[in-house]
């Protein structure tokens, strides 16, 4: 079982959530397998829309001297704050997370998956306001900051691709690939979480 960035199933909700910043923008940090010891570029690009290839036109175009990028290869999107992934039919393809991408097909990413074009990586997020410079140096911008808001993002991400996951596996074996996978990653002090959680989505999957 190989929990991964997959193939997007059905659309997630837009909807704008009171007291939450919506993206304004893809941030990229790009570097290339090639030259491993030059720091990775970040590059924040004002649009829920990033088309990437070789093509000076693109909104990041990518100096490729093998040839390995096509002129308009790949698109990075936001769907709501969901970072989505799209191959354009590239000559070389698309990996995400290690998985090649169909052609104009979009894939979800999660956060710090991995997109490869070409000797190219890419990790894209979305880019939120960043506060008004007096903002955070007033009581009330203190009090009401809420210090647990981009973590709660991530882990709502997590978990909305563990439920997917669990859901598409077969029953049989399913729970225990997900204890093992958790336990590998949190560690043997995390079995209350790992137990509260395939209990959450083995009852969740009743319900659906």
């Amino acid at each position: 079982m190989s929990f991964r960035s997959e193939v997007i199933r059905r659309p997630r909700s837009t909807e704008h959530r009171s007291g939450v910043d919506e993206p304004i923008g893809i941030t990229i940090r790009l570097s290339q397998s090639s030259r491993p010891n030059l720091p990775a570029q970040v590059i924040r690009v004002p649009s829920s829309t990033v088309v990437i290839g070789r093509a000076q036109s693109c909104d990041l175009p990518l100096y490729d001297e093998q040839r390995l990028v096509s002129k308009r290869h790949a698109q990075v999107s936001l769907e709501g704050e969901q970072v989505v992934v799209t191959d354009l039919g590239s000559r070389n393809f698309t990996r995400l997370d290690g998985r090649l991408l169909e052609p104009e097909v979009p894939y979800r990413a999660m956060r710090n998956s991995t997109i490869v074009i070409g000797d190219f990586m890419l990790q894209a997020e979305p880019t939120y306001p960043r506060p008004s410079p007096g903002a955070e140096a007033t009581v009330y911008g203190d009090l009401h900051r809420n210090p647990f808001l981009e973590t709660g993002r991530e882990l709502a991400d997590v978990l909305l691709r563990l439920g997917e996951l669990y859901d598409a596996e077969p029953a049989d074996g399913r729970g225990e690939a997900l204890r093992e996978a958790l336990q590998v990653a949190l560690g043997d002090s995390s079995r209350d979480v790992v137990g509260a959680l395939l209990r959450a989505l083995e009852e969740g999957s009743r319900r659906g």
